[in-house]
């Protein structure tokens, strides 16, 4: 069965990033440099979807901690979303973090 890639896209109007697929090495380097952007545009709340992700490597955990507390610093929030039962919201609890239902 073949991997699924990694996408990232950002959705202006909804203010949502939505992850899908295999989060790699080179998907979490692609994350870090998406979340960067949108904390140095000062977006003041947004939506991170990751329902469509197959696998969350610590690495990627730690970015979206990151630009969380970053983001938590700017009076902004940074809220995931991950239905029950997903890899998303499993591998976010093991790190203590929660996610909402979409």
């Amino acid at each position: 069965m073949a991997r699924a890639s990694f996408t990232c896209a950002f959705d202006e109007q909804t203010r949502t990033l939505t992850l899908s697929g295999d989060v790699d090495e080179a998907g979490a380097h692609e994350l870090r440099r998406r979340l960067a952007a949108l904390m140095h545009d000062r977006a003041s709340s947004v939506i991170m979807d990751l329902g469509s992700v197959h696998s969350l490597p610590g690495s990627a955990v730690g970015e979206i901690a990151a630009a969380r507390a970053g983001m938590r610093a700017r009076f902004a929030t940074l809220t995931l979303v991950a239905p029950e039962g997903s890899v998303a919201r499993s591998v976010l609890a093991r790190f203590g973090m929660s996610a909402r239902d979409a």
